[in-house]
């Protein structure tokens, strides 16, 4: 075995010993490490950051939804339809994403809401979140057209 799976069995949580060995192998993780992964998700469906001040950010949601997908976890889990859930409802009409304007001040630079940057990249990353988890939704296409325009 290589030296950073060693380091990852020897030192990582729970959770990144998970899924490493769902990545390595396809062993489903335990239930406590899907509790794990799935906690402190917000009524509207969405993650905090740590500089969100425990409300919903649009990255926070997409960095969960990878760490589930790398779990192998899908929209069967009801915290992840309503992740989805919450991505599309906070698309704007024009097909991107951008976090709340009340993180003005205190979102990091790539998130800030009002440039472009981080529209194209919240548009790349919400989009392919509900592609994965949610083909179908209407709101791929949109997001697709945002970027290339």
């Amino acid at each position: 075995m290589s030296m950073q799976y060693t380091y990852i069995e020897k030192f990582g949580s729970a959770i990144e010993k998970a899924r490493l060995a769902f990545l390595l192998s396809g062993t489903r993780p335990s239930n406590n490490v899907i509790e794990e992964i799935l906690s402190g998700q917000c009524e509207d469906g969405g993650w905090p950051a740590k500089w969100s001040h425990g409300q919903s950010s649009l990255d926070a949601t997409c960095f969960r939804l990878a760490q589930a997908e790398q779990l192998g976890l899908s929209l069967e889990q009801k915290p992840i339809e309503l992740a989805i859930r919450y991505l599309v409802r906070r698309q704007s009409l024009d097909g991107s994403w951008e976090e709340d304007e009340s993180f003005a001040n205190w979102a990091p630079e790539y998130l800030k809401p009002g440039t472009l940057e981080p529209r194209l990249y919240l548009a790349a990353n919400c989009g392919f979140w509900v592609a994965y988890y949610s083909g179908r939704d209407n709101s791929v296409p949109r997001a697709m057209g945002f970027l290339m325009r």
